[in-house]
């Protein structure tokens, strides 16, 4: 009983599933129908009715397995990148096998290096039956496919800076300027000198005083007393690679001493004044360079031209000045050690002791001339282009 009720069950449902339907015909099987209408003699009306019902039942029985496979497989999943379609058709021997196979793949994209799983896909098998026969669909699972990382679309990984990469790229900048500054290839100098006016230990030289130079009526009769020897002075220096640099610039320098004489037979006191304009050139050896602090090393030479030789005289009857032209250049040569501290941006102060020695070359009688090798001080500022 269990089993006629089922199979009544199943009746009324292909009854509702059929009312109304139509299976419309291929094109082919109505091409080859009306070729040969003409040909073939007019059926029995026992067979077409035979023949009528046979192919009801078969379409009853396609659309059945259709609507039946639709209602309890599973739904396909369609997955990007992992769709197969394959359709294998079995036709009578006067039609070819057709083969298709189609896929569609899309790009996955995935923020992880990992390797990416598929879900399991569908493959449908539309596999058509002989003459009568409706076709035969059948669903099969695939399995799994793994996309490797090199065909797995990656996003960018993007992170922020650490606070320990951004500490050392602001010390690189940081470093990278202090060099810069400090290998400046060109500065500006501006400085003052002192010299010695002790006589000790000094060695002068026979005084020669150049032709001319001591005007006519004027005679020293004792000792001199030289005052302190003063220079100023402006320059440049330009480094030539390395740890070396040049200088150069133009200095005024002034020499002052004071005696007792006669002029023209009467007694008098003088003041006698030299100034030279001078040319230096120097060369500088950097020793040691530590943040602020700079020590080196220089030695060079110097002309300078007497551009002024005037003998002040005070007598009781009258006070005079009378000037002397002096001829040749004053030559000497120098080295010292300096020390440099920053004060600034690019601005710094140093002092300079060194010893020169000053050529016998025909000058006025100056504290040069008395004591040829000095101990000089020299202070200035220099600023870094």
């Amino acid at each position: 009983m269990r089993k006629q009720q089922d199979i009544q069950d199943f009746d009324l449902m292909v009854g509702s599933v059929l009312r109304d339907a139509e299976v419309k015909a291929p094109s082919r099987v109505w091409k080859a129908v009306a070729a040969r209408l003409d040909d073939s003699p007019a059926p029995a009306p026992a067979w077409w009715k035979w023949a009528g019902a046979s192919l009801a039942f078969a379409a009853a029985a396609a659309l059945t397995l259709v609507l039946t496979g639709t209602f309890r497989t599973p739904a396909v999943e369609a997955v990007p990148g992992s769709l197969v379609a394959e359709v294998a058709a079995e036709i009578p021997e006067e039609a070819p096998v057709t083969v298709i196979e189609a896929s569609t793949e899309s790009p996955i994209a995935t923020a992880q290096a990992a390797p990416v799983r598929r879900k399991p896909a569908k493959a449908i098998e539309v596999v058509p039956a002989p003459a009568a026969e409706e076709p035969v669909i059948i669903i099969r699972e695939e399995a799994a496919e793994e996309v490797s990382d090199s065909e797995a679309s990656t996003v960018p990984e993007t992170r922020d800076a650490s606070a320990e990469e951004i500490r050392q790229t602001w010390d690189r900048i940081i470093a990278e300027e202090a060099a810069a500054r400090k290998a400046a290839p060109v500065s500006l100098i501006a400085h003052g000198l002192m010299g010695s006016n002790n006589l000790s230990g000094g060695t002068p030289h026979p005084w020669m005083g150049a032709a001319g130079s001591f005007p006519s009526g004027i005679k020293e009769d004792g000792a001199s007393t030289f005052g302190v020897p003063f220079t100023v002075g402006a320059g440049v220096r330009i480094g030539v690679g390395g740890k070396l640099s040049i200088g150069t610039g133009l200095d005024y320098s002034l020499l002052a001493r004071t005696f007792a004489g006669t002029y023209q037979g009467e007694t008098a006191d003088f003041r006698h004044t030299v100034q030279y304009i001078g040319v230096p050139v120097n060369l500088f050896v950097e020793l040691l360079s530590e943040g602020s602090l700079g020590l080196y090393a220089f030695a060079g030479g110097e002309a300078e031209y007497c551009v002024s030789n005037k003998y002040g005289v005070r007598s009781s009857s009258s006070d005079m000045t009378i000037k002397a032209p002096v001829k040749g250049l004053q030559y000497s040569v120098g080295t010292g050690i300096g020390v440099e501290f920053g004060i600034a941006d690019r601005l710094s102060l140093y002092f300079d002791p060194s010893v020169r020695y000053y050529f016998d070359s025909g000058q006025p009688k100056s504290i040069r001339t008395e004591r040829p090798l000095m101990f000089n001080f020299e202070a200035g500022l220099r600023f870094k282009l």
